[in-house]
């Protein structure tokens, strides 16, 4: 018998995604931000100077994905672009003035959804997620290692 979707993990993890990223981007709209644009500006603001193979690294988008977002807030004058001091074919990535702002703006949207998950959850709780997410990011992790990024077949003894 299959087991409902309610007790899928993998479902939940879907369900859960989708409903942060929904609540997020209603709230980071009214910026003219997306999320992914938002998560960019963060990782720059905490890592400046990053490439932008190293954004699409960190923020789990293609390279052509971050050259695109890039070239919308490069536009919107929320970043700047400069050659790297010693490496000739790398370019650096700095956040603006106006960026900065625009992300301490964001930011406060999102403390509000964090405080929200706090008060759910507890200081026991929180942990708990943190520790069986991190173990999750593990298990999930051992497919990539194992080479194809894919979930292996299941086997069963005939």
């Amino acid at each position: 018998m299959e087991r409902p979707l309610n007790d899928r993990l993998v479902y939940q993890f879907v369900r859960a995604e989708h409903e942060l990223r929904v609540v997020i981007d209603n709230a980071l709209r009214d910026f003219g931000v997306t999320l992914t644009q938002w998560t960019v500006l963060t990782l720059l603001l905490h890592e400046p100077g990053l490439s932008a193979a190293d954004l699409a690294r960190r923020s789990f988008i293609s390279q052509q994905g971050v050259a695109g977002i890039l070239n919308r807030l490069e536009r919107a004058g929320l970043v700047a672009r400069a050659p790297h001091p010693t490496h000739g074919r790398i370019v650096e990535v700095t956040v603006t003035s106006a960026g900065r702002a625009l992300v301490t703006y964001c930011d406060q949207e999102v403390a509000a959804l964090e405080t929200r998950l706090h008060d759910s959850l507890g200081a026991a709780g929180q942990e708990g997620l943190r520790v069986a997410l991190a173990r999750c990011r593990v298990a999930v992790g051992g497919f990539a290692a194992e080479g194809s990024g894919r979930i292996p077949p299941t086997t069963t003894d005939a």
